[in-house]
């Protein structure tokens, strides 16, 4: 038995089936279909707030990530490509296949895939099942590079080589992020050198083959003023679209530095568009994280100009255009911390963020806040303990498998570590493709029972409202409320019974 299709009649008619309990199920409560074929009521299970120990990942000799690092997750295969600038003399580029999938950290053979000198600046997204594009810069040739990395369990190899910036001005990658609608990547970098500004670039791939599109300056696709070297830029996809949504900030005098926002889209023949950036902020000072909330929802951390607390901003997009809730300081404790990173833990709803001042002793603090609208309630910040000086940028990353969201730094040791970092919250064990039914009666753990499923009929309910659709909320409750994540069960017949829908797949 792979899915409910399988397992219950198409249309209507009293389909009643006897199921296994898995935990005991109350009368009248709704079921969800576990992977073992028993019935489980729904519910959520409440966890708090954990970061796991230190997991180093093999050490490096001499230590650390000279060039810096990027992580890319495969959610097809449950891994990740780690890509970084190796210690060592000639500070090569090497990548490795990292499996958290059993909450301890399991890495494959580093294999190198740039071997002249100098990388840094290294960006990467996977394009598909055990596939991964890698950007990185040679810091003294000031060349800029793609590379394809295929793996085969935890064993990478790669393609060719293609230049994608050349010459004397140095172009940098701040971001890269894949839409599987268009089967293209989009890349943000930046030229240095008075007069240049941040660009974008289209990149397909087949097989191992980099075909190159053509740069786009951003003021081409946005009309927006202050685009000049020395602005920053981000870049998520939204899984669901071909959306991506670019976040930079200008280069202006004094205070002003303002922080804008706006959709990319690609046509299939390559072409870029931009519908109307907007104004986030105008105190926008360094990198800012940047995180997909679902929902067409963003939101961007960062460190303001003015006094230098740090800030948030919630985009929220419809019809592509951006529009931006109220410019929110939310810690101003911490000052001068340029080096912030965020994600979106979809399991209890809620943006995690982390920051390390750019002062010694470096110790990292983390929060997490709700989300609701464009505002969010961040809990207070905490220290992270050990507290370890953190001596490069860090990395959060949600990983969906796991329901946790990954904490990668570099130690006082030098270490690059990976740590589980449990989100307080409630988790829900509903989806939106296993509710089963509503138990007719009371069934004890592991006992056998009868489920009302689909095109059947539930008759131990009360109170409700005849004629009104009934909605499976997270928590095992039936209201009128359907606001996801609620599934529709079925419509009110009488004040104690549920016409429940047929199954529609």
């Amino acid at each position: 038995m792979s899915n409910l299709s399988e397992l219950i009649p198409a249309g209507g008619g009293q389909n009643n089936t006897d199921f296994v309990a898995d935990g005991a199920i109350t009368s009248g409560k709704p079921v969800i279909l576990t992977a073992a074929g028993k019935a489980a009521q729904v519910a959520e299970t409440a966890r708090g707030n954990t970061i796991g120990a230190e997991q180093a990942l093999a050490p490096f000799s001499p230590s650390g990530v000279a060039g810096g690092q990027t992580w890319a997750y495969d959610a097809t295969n449950d891994q990740y490509l780690w890509a970084y600038g190796n210690p060592d003399a000639y500070q090569r580029g090497y990548a490795s296949i990292v499996d958290v999938s059993s909450g301890t950290v399991v890495e494959g053979t580093r294999a190198v895939f740039y071997s002249p000198d100098a990388v840094r600046d290294l960006s990467a997204t996977c394009i598909g099942s055990n596939k991964f594009l890698i950007i990185y810069l040679d810091d003294l040739s000031a060349y800029m590079y793609g590379i394809v990395a295929s793996v085969s369990g935890t064993s990478i190899t790669y393609g060719s080589q293609v230049t994608i910036n050349a010459g004397s001005t140095m172009a940098s990658p701040t971001g890269i992020a894949y839409s599987a609608t268009t089967d293209a990547s989009l890349l943000v970098y930046m030229p240095t050198g008075a007069g240049n500004e941040i660009k974008l670039l289209r990149i397909t791939v087949s097989g191992t083959t980099i075909t190159l599109g053509t740069a786009v300056n951003v003021s081409t696709i946005f009309s927006v003023s202050y685009l000049s070297q020395n602005g920053q830029a981000s870049i998520v996809n939204n899984a669901s679209s071909d959306e991506f949504f670019l976040f930079w900030r200008g280069q202006n005098s004094g205070a002003n530095r303002p922080g804008y926002g706006g959709i990319v889209t690609m046509s299939s023949g390559g072409t870029l568009a931009g519908t109307t950036a907007t104004k986030a902020t105008d105190l926008l000072r360094g990198f800012a994280g940047l995180a997909y909330c679902g929902n067409d929802t963003y939101v961007v951390v960062f460190l303001g100009e003015t006094n230098r607390y740090l800030r948030y901003c919630v985009a929220t997009v419809s019809g592509g255009n951006v529009t931006w809730g109220t410019d929110t300081v939310y810690e101003s404790s911490l000052q001068d911390t340029t080096q912030v990173s965020v994600a979106y833990d979809s399991s209890v709803d809620k943006v995690v963020v982390t920051q390390r001042p750019d002062g010694s002793p470096y110790n990292r603090t983390y929060s997490t806040g709700d989300l609701s609208g464009t505002t969010i309630t961040f809990a207070s910040l905490t220290a992270l303990s050990p507290a370890t000086g953190i001596t490069s940028f860090p990395v959060l990353i949600y990983d969906p498998s796991l329901q946790n969201t990954l904490f990668i730094y570099e130690n006082s040791s030098t270490d690059v570590v990976l740590r589980l970092w449990e989100v307080t919250g409630d988790i829900p064990n509903l989806t939106a493709t296993n509710l089963l039914g509503i138990a007719s009666a009371a069934i004890l753990d592991t006992a056998t029972g009868t489920i009302n499923t689909w095109g059947s009929r539930n008759e131990v309910q009360t109170s409700l409202t005849i004629g009104s659709d009934y909605y499976v909320q997270s928590d095992g409750t039936i209201t009128t409320a359907s606001a996801s994540p609620a599934q529709l069960i079925g419509e009110a017949i009488t004040a104690t019974q549920i016409n429940i829908k047929d199954y529609t797949g």
